[in-house]
């Protein structure tokens, strides 16, 4: 959505309602799975390769990047390789 030129922030009220209306979930479903899924990929992915391409991302109190700060990153990798 982010890559269309969407509005997706603050996530809560813009990105993951338009993600929860299209796949018929609550936002705080949508908002759960992704941070469940950050918490999967640091717990089982290899943490060189993720601290390589979301160090400078991580929540220094949490270990793992928030859900804001793993999807801006994505959204500026993609964009950075669109170009």
């Amino acid at each position: 959505m982010s890559l269309e030129g969407k509005e997706i922030l603050p996530l809560k009220y813009r990105g993951y309602k338009e993600i929860s209306l299209k796949y018929d979930a609550t936002t705080d479903c949508i908002d759960k799975n992704i941070q469940n899924c950050i918490s999967k990929a640091w717990l089982d992915g290899d943490i060189d390769a993720l601290y390589g391409e979301f160090g400078n991302t991580i929540d220094t109190d949490k270990g793992k990047p928030t859900a804001k700060q793993f999807i801006m990153q994505i959204v500026e990798k993609i964009s950075v390789k669109r170009m």
